[in-house]
């Protein structure tokens, strides 16, 4: 690891500094060459929606599917914790951004469970007894 600012003193270290790739801040790029703009943050007060405005109804229901899903993978691995609450963070994100862009990443997670819910049911119908019962509606992918 290097910090900038901090002088190589040995051989081994220049040789390791030569082959790790450097990440420079776009500040410092707009310092040395230029080109990037200057991004400049204005804060956007939002009052006075109403309770039934789409991005607040769908932000409520996006909070319920990642603390359905928190119960769903409770019993699980921490790495699959992690990504499955990663996926969540992602959704939010995409529902700051836009609801159009929420609604194709939605469709895509909405597939991919699909999937996955579709090689359980084959994987048990295979291998009956084994695994878990999933909690849920007959057909309901998650």
């Amino acid at each position: 690891r290097f910090t900038r600012g901090v002088k190589l003193r040995d051989d081994s270290a220049r040789k390791n500094l030569r082959e790790t790739m450097v990440r420079r801040l776009k500040a410092d790029l707009r310092e040395s060459q230029g080109g990037f703009p200057t991004r400049i943050v204005e804060p956007v007060i939002v009052d006075g929606l109403p309770d039934d405005a789409p991005e607040l109804v769908l932000s409520e229901l996006l909070d319920d599917y990642r603390g359905v899903r928190e119960k769903r993978f409770r019993t699980r691995t921490r790495k699959q914790q992690a990504t499955a609450a990663l996926l969540t963070v992602g959704l939010q994100q995409r529902l700051l951004s836009s609801i159009e862009a929420f609604a194709v990443s939605l469709e895509r997670h909405r597939n991919t469970v699909r999937k996955e819910w579709k090689r359980t049911r084959r994987r048990r119908r295979l291998h009956p007894g084994s695994g878990r019962r999933l909690r849920g509606r007959r057909g309901d992918p998650g």
